[in-house]
């Protein structure tokens, strides 16, 4: 698999360094799963999804505010984990 390492800004305004797994849209909005390689105690990687923003070629994250938001970013990534 090809990996594609970016710079983000957080929500903090912190530039960080990620490993993108993969992007989605979901009603015109972007959303990115990513990790910043990470392992959790039982070796597994840490893996995180935010709403993503593109601004003249700048990419910054924002949270995932509501439930219902929520819930439709966890069943698209249902539909790709179960393909």
């Amino acid at each position: 698999m090809n990996s594609k390492i970016i710079n983000i800004l957080d929500t903090d305004g912190r530039k960080l360094e990620v490993e993108v797994i993969t992007l989605i849209e979901i009603d015109l909005k972007k959303y990115i799963v990513y990790t910043k390689n990470e392992k959790q105690k039982n070796g597994n990687l840490i893996v995180y999804i935010s709403k993503l923003r593109i601004n003249d070629g700048v990419y910054s994250i924002e949270n995932i505010e509501s439930e219902e938001e929520w819930k439709k970013v966890k069943s698209t990534l249902g539909k790709i984990a179960n393909k």
